[in-house]
């Protein structure tokens, strides 16, 4: 059985694995080690671990499959959702960045927003000349109202992370793959 390992690393990174909300990636490398693997277990902190062979000889691969994310704070009458980040954001690449906002445990139970910032004709000079920090940013859900927000089950703890392609990078040949 041959690995193709653009498709997938490509299917690992289409699971949200936010920081502490690792379980849905967590299936997927556990699905594909089981292809490949004699066994294959799960420690106590989250690892997987796959084993083949006998024993004789030990070869370790190893590498983290959390990513980095947000974690909505609160939601506005506005609809609008307040965010914390988990893990170390650049707030220079975070403004502007579509998200998926996970309102269930499925592949696809998620809503699309953005990161935003208050409009530019609502700012003074000083505002639009320097760069907003994360606690000024809010998650535009394309919503209406709090009401609408808890209704699709959003609240605070929300997990949420960036909508982000898989894509190789160079020639159709290379071995450079970025994603979430």
């Amino acid at each position: 059985m041959t690995l193709n390992l653009y498709e997938t690393l490509k299917y690992f990174m289409e699971a949200p694995s936010v920081t502490g909300f690792e379980q849905q990636r967590r299936e997927r490398i556990i699905e594909v080690f089981s292809k490949y693997c004699d066994t294959v277990t799960v420690d106590v902190m989250g690892n997987v671990i796959g084993v083949l062979g006998d024993g004789k000889r030990d070869v370790m691969l190893a590498g983290h499959y959390d990513q980095l994310g947000f974690m909505i704070t609160h939601v506005d009458k506005d609809g609008f959702a307040g965010f914390t980040q988990v893990g170390g954001w650049d707030k220079r690449v975070a403004y502007g960045t579509r998200i998926k906002v996970w309102i269930g445990d499925g592949p696809e139970d998620y809503i699309v927003g953005a990161v935003a910032v208050k409009a530019a004709h609502l700012t003074d000079a000083k505002e639009r000349d320097s760069s907003p920090e994360l606690k000024d940013m809010l998650i535009d859900l394309g919503l209406n109202s709090d009401e609408e927000a808890k209704k699709l089950g959003i609240k605070s703890g929300t997990v949420c992370t960036p909508y982000l392609d898989v894509t190789r990078l160079g020639t159709r040949d290379s071995d450079k793959i970025v994603g979430p």
